[in-house]
């Protein structure tokens, strides 16, 4: 008979996200656009799909410590923790509402449990564009307040919302947690087993598991499994400040690093550029010219007109490489070293003494299949090379420079999150074969557990499953369609129409008139009602505090 048996902790994994986030905040925080005001997906019900009332993702406005904080959990049991309009919608307005606070003088911190397999399927492109506006707020609270993902539970967290995890000051993980760009089954699916055998846990958790990503510096601490060691890891990360983080950094000494340990093909010469190429030739009237040795990312100087003057832009396009050392980023795939050389292009222009201080913009010109699926990518972290190309941009936004996107392809999931979402204004021709997506139609059938035919027919009954450029516009994800405009084979008067809506882009973002393409937006109405709701609900606390600390005066002068 046992007498006496150690007295363990519970675990942090197994407790809900409502209860995880009670173990880590002070007594008495309050959910904003909770349960009861049924802010569900409208998406859902057309796929046959039962929404849930909160979308699977939690926002409290609480304290830690008894300092200030916005905190996150999304549920993991709700179609995998993905993120749609809705969830997306509540986790960018709780971050740009903190930072709002912050300026204010009330340092607001944000932290955010992520157990997610990124984009939701069947809102797929509701789910970039939500993702893409969650690593944009990531990066401007980040500048006033520590930003902390936890990725504790085996659903890890991955694809865009990796990303998104990426760009925060600290990352912290469980020895159940991972983290990747690529979930094994997609790699399977695209890449072959050959790449990554789906079913080789142990391999997988040596890929992307949290303990692997600390020893490689990816992730900034691996606590217990209990939820004390989960917030003496939070305490910590709290009390480090504002810093950004160095994972999403160093992108030369990351590009000399592969250089070392991966050799080409064959060495550099002049490739034929892929279809985004030609289009920067067109548009900059040179030879594109290729970017820290990385041939697959070029870039040009095309000239702009902003209604009274010529700006010079810079222009980067992602085109194939043959002689990748890469396999699997060379036909024009965002791999490592696509968005390390374009983070390292994009911070070098920064900093050009021509360049500072003129607000000179940015020209993305978009033809990605999507990222790369390997092996080799995941080991070595792509989501924080990606996360580097957004930060990038994001930083170039934020120091005024406008970034205009022009598709003429593909933009395909994670490959546009890092290069064309991080956009004041996006243009695309509207022509066969220009398309936007989160995944193949074969890999959302087998990762949704439905038929090829069952993604097709819903891609065409429902805007934001569809591949169709113009639904993508509808939507107001794309604001701008140039019709008429053959994507390979433009004349010199349709390149010239081109080159009118880029200027017109330009001369909108100059002169202030640029009409929110979501704004009255029927088909935008969730997330606007999410933003009202919470706007509304977080004034209501900050209200209802200052009122409580003013009684609480009157009471003590009373004693």
């Amino acid at each position: 008979m046992i007498e006496h048996m150690q007295r363990r902790e519970p675990s942090f994994v197994e407790l809900s996200p409502r209860e995880r986030l009670a173990s880590l905040l002070d007594p008495g925080f309050e959910e904003l656009v909770d349960p009861f005001c049924r802010v569900g997906s409208p998406w859902l019900e057309r796929q046959g799909l039962v929404p849930q009332s909160d979308d699977g993702v939690i926002v409290v406005r609480g304290f830690i410590d008894g300092a200030e904080t916005v905190a996150i959990a999304i549920e993991p049991s709700f179609e995998g923790g993905s993120i749609g309009e809705v969830g997306g919608a509540k986790i960018a307005n709780a971050l740009r509402l903190a930072a709002e606070a912050s300026r204010k003088g009330n340092a607001t911190p944000a932290l955010m449990l992520l157990e997610t397999g990124g984009v939701r399927l069947g809102e797929a492109n509701l789910g970039l564009a939500a993702i893409a506006s969650i690593q944009t707020a990531i990066v401007e609270l980040r500048e006033l307040a520590p930003v902390i993902a936890v990725v504790a539970g085996p659903t890890g967290c991955f694809g865009g919302m990796s990303l998104a995890a990426s760009l925060c000051t600290s990352i912290i993980g469980t020895p159940h947690g991972r983290l990747g760009m690529n979930g094994p089954e997609v790699i399977e699916q695209e890449a072959g087993p050959e790449e990554l055998d789906a079913t080789d846990r142990q391999q997988i958790w040596r890929l992307v598991g949290c303990e692997a990503r600390l020893r490689d510096g990816f992730v900034d601490a691996v606590s217990e499994d209990a939820a004390a060691s989960v917030l003496a890891a939070v305490r910590h990360a709290l009390s480090v400040g504002v810093s950004p983080p160095k994972r999403i950094l160093h992108e030369r000494e990351r590009l000399a690093g592969l250089r070392r340990r991966f050799k080409r093909k064959a060495p550099i010469d002049a490739q034929p550029p892929g279809r985004a190429g030609r289009w920067l030739e067109l548009l900059c009237g040179h030879t594109a010219q290729i970017a820290l040795d990385t041939p697959s990312v070029l870039h040009g100087k095309a000239h702009l007109n902003n209604g009274s003057h010529l700006e010079a832009a810079l222009a980067l396009a992602i085109s194939p490489d043959a002689a990748s050392a890469f396999p699997r980023a060379s036909h024009g795939e965002m791999g490592l070293e696509q968005a390390l050389a374009l983070a390292a292009c994009i911070r070098t222009w920064l900093e050009r003494e021509d360049v500072k201080g003129t607000h000179r913009p940015i020209l993305a010109l978009v033809d990605t299949p999507g990222q790369a699926f390997g092996r080799i990518e995941e080991e070595l972290c792509i989501s924080a090379a990606c996360a580097s190309a957004v930060d990038a941009y994001a930083e170039a936004r934020r120091a005024g420079h406008p970034v205009i996107t022009l598709v003429v392809g593909k933009a395909i999931s994670g490959s546009f999150l890092a290069h064309g979402l991080q956009s004041d204004i996006i243009l695309a021709l509207d022509v066969p074969g220009v398309i936007m997506h989160a995944m193949s139609q074969e890999s959302i059938a087998r990762i949704t557990r439905r038929t090829v035919a069952e993604v097709s027919a819903a891609a065409e009954a429902v805007p934001p499953m569809s591949y169709s450029i113009t639904q993508a516009h509808q939507l107001g994800i794309i604001h701008t369609l140039i019709p008429d405009v053959p994507a390979d084979t433009p004349n010199p008067a349709e390149v010239a129409l081109v080159q009118a809506a880029l200027n017109d882009a330009l001369t909108q973002l100059r002169n202030g008139t640029l009409v929110d393409p979501t704004k009255d937006n029927p088909l935008r109405a969730a997330t606007a009602t999410v933003e009202q709701m919470m706007r509304t609900q977080w004034h209501a606390i900050d209200a209802q505090r200052i009122q409580s600390k003013g009684e609480s005066l009157i009471h003590a002068g009373n004693l």
